[in-house]
């Protein structure tokens, strides 16, 4: 299937997600009913992401069982020197909002329902058991909305079988990796469908068969 005229991410979207994103900030926060929905919220980190919101410097694989990727500990060590831990917050739900609603539009484009599409959107954001995790400073605070995002650029790959959305497919799958070393269950898919799209759709070109097995 490939789909010419889709729907797009627009500046539109972004304005909506943006505020939709403060209404969730909002209310989470400041309503005492929505708060205690979320649960307890991870601020003090036992892998040194943050203590109760102030950020430390992050801890190296000896201070542990086992090393993690070092990618979340100095992301949060270096956005927490540089913004509140307000910003960081209302930063993560905007990603959150932005990739499930990415999600929104790329089913839309696959012809499913705008209801079911938007009905979809609204439990993936608000559902507490995901958006606790915006509140916090953790590993799933960036692995949830990367992995969305992965999601909707696997729909729009089915959609629109190029190298550039394969490209951008590569990528967001190696950065989940990087995120979180769980992430590589879905790598093993992402080289089935390199793969395919080297035998079954590019028969053209040998260099971009070359490189592209060589970002898997």
């Amino acid at each position: 299937m490939q789909i010419n005229n889709l729907r797009k991410f627009n500046k539109y979207d972004i304005l909506f997600c943006l505020i939709f994103s403060a209404l969730i900030f909002y209310l989470f926060n400041n309503i005492s009913f929505f708060n205690n929905l979320l649960g307890e919220i991870n601020l003090s980190d036992l892998m040194g992401y943050t203590n109760d919101g102030v950020a430390s410097k992050p801890k190296s694989c000896n201070d542990y069982f086992f090393c993690r990727a070092p990618t979340i500990p100095y992301l949060y060590y270096l956005l927490l020197n540089s913004f509140s831990i307000n910003f960081v917050i209302f930063f993560q739900i905007f990603l959150l909002v932005s990739a499930t609603f990415l999600i929104r539009i790329k089913l839309i484009n696959l012809n499913v329902s705008s209801w079911i599409a938007s009905f979809l959107f609204i439990i993936l954001v608000i559902n507490p058991k995901t958006l606790k995790y915006s509140f916090g400073t953790q590993d799933e605070s960036f692995y949830i909305p990367v992995l969305l995002l992965g999601i909707s650029l696997l729909i729009e790959f089915v959609l629109k079988k190029n190298v550039k959305n394969l490209i951008y497919l590569n990528l967001t799958f190696a950065l989940i990796v990087l995120i979180r070393e769980a992430g590589i269950a879905f790598y093993f898919l992402l080289i089935l469908i390199n793969i395919y799209y080297l035998i079954k759709i590019d028969n053209k070109s040998y260099k971009k068969k070359i490189s592209l097995t060589i970002l898997v």
